[in-house]
């Protein structure tokens, strides 16, 4: 995968400088505007591409507990049954997912 991902990173590197040349040969003032819109648009996102990465950072965090809450709840589900204390796994169980819940009002 991190291979797969270095060529891809070099076939951009050297892909992007061949795009541009030949975008300036087709037309500069052309070209010019789209750099320059697209430099605007890369300042203006910015303040909300910062505030998605940290919800998608919290959205990671909390999946990742709520799966580990489900593969710890179904792996005592025999024990539980043993000793009768479904109902009360089942209610530490949902506490937990609460959080995750609270997080999908954002």
């Amino acid at each position: 995968m991190a291979t797969s991902s270095l060529l891809q990173l070099l076939t951009n590197v050297l892909l992007v400088p061949i795009y541009a040349v030949f975008a300036l040969y087709l037309s500069v003032a052309m070209t010019v505007l789209v750099f320059v819109s697209g430099g605007t648009l890369l300042l203006l996102l910015r303040k909300g591409t910062q505030a998605a990465r940290q919800i998608g950072e919290k959205i990671l965090a909390a999946t990742n507990d709520l799966y580990s809450a489900v593969i710890e709840h179904l792996g005592g589900m025999k024990t539980l049954e043993r000793y009768g204390a479904e109902e009360r796994n089942a209610g530490i169980f949902s506490s937990n997912l609460g959080g995750y819940a609270d997080l999908s009002e954002w």
